[in-house]
């Protein structure tokens, strides 16, 4: 967790995705990314609060990683 100079929390998390789906040949196939996430105010205070190293946490909709 680091800090503004103002003192607004600032944690960076990272996150792996893991995706699973069958390809249109019938096979699964699957995929792994990692995401580093950074959270804000009070969004921030509770992941603080609630986050440790190794927890598991529910992202909602697929986050998807662009490389240039």
């Amino acid at each position: 967790m680091r800090f503004t100079p103002s003192g607004c929390p600032i944690p960076t998390i990272n996150v792996c995705s893991h995706r699973i789906w069958n390809t249109s040949d019938g096979e699964r196939s699957s995929e792994i990314e990692w995401f580093s996430l950074v959270a804000w105010s009070n969004l921030a205070e509770r992941c603080k609060q609630y986050l440790s190293k190794g927890s598991l946490v529910f992202i909602e909709d697929r986050l998807h990683s662009h490389h240039w």
